[in-house]
């Protein structure tokens, strides 16, 4: 698969779109995912994730000549680079409050530190996709959401020490994979 992504991005570097769309099919999901995490529970009501994903996607098309990915690690970060600025600029313009803490954070971030920042980003949505659904849930309703303990308890349908009690694992389960993709 390695092999054939990066066959890929070279025929998309030279202009096939069937092959950006193919890349942009096989990283849907995962863009998908990342949309929503940025967005947040609330923005979600007012903004739909697959609507922002397709701007993404339409604004990946337009760029994707000029782009310098190597690998399928590079063009998701790119499809993730894209999308945080679309969140912030939306956010921008409406000046929401209902954006994410996440995509708050984005818009608030230094331009000092924007590199590295949007690296240790890229590194927290690699891992977080990394984790069970439940996981990944409790860590999106507290921290992105911003939900305390008692209102995450209610969503996830569980008391609120098993709900504290799995954000406890989430967190855990979160720092291992981090420090894997640091050994890497």
């Amino acid at each position: 698969m390695a092999d054939d992504t990066h066959e890929l991005l070279r025929r998309m570097r030279e202009g096939d779109r069937a092959s950006l769309e193919a890349l942009l099919e096989r990283y849907r999901p995962r863009l998908t995912e990342r949309v929503r995490l940025m967005l947040g529970d609330d923005a979600r009501r007012w903004a739909e994730t697959a609507d922002f994903v397709q701007t993404v996607m339409v604004d990946v098309m337009r760029d994707a000549k000029h782009v310098q990915v190597q690998d399928g690690r590079g063009f998701l970060r790119w499809l993730s680079h894209v999308a945080r600025n679309n969140v912030r600029d939306l956010a921008r313009r409406r000046r929401l409050e209902s954006v994410s803490s996440f995509s708050r954070w984005v818009c608030e971030s230094s331009p000092w530190r924007a590199a590295s920042d949007q690296e240790q980003l890229d590194r927290v949505l690699e891992s977080i996709e990394e984790l069970s659904p439940e996981h990944r849930r409790v860590l999106e309703l507290r921290y992105f959401a911003a939900l305390p303990f008692a209102d995450v308890a209610v969503l996830m349908k569980r008391s609120a020490e098993a709900t504290k009690q799995l954000h406890r694992r989430a967190l855990l389960r979160l720092g291992r994979c981090l420090r894997a993709g640091d050994a890497t």
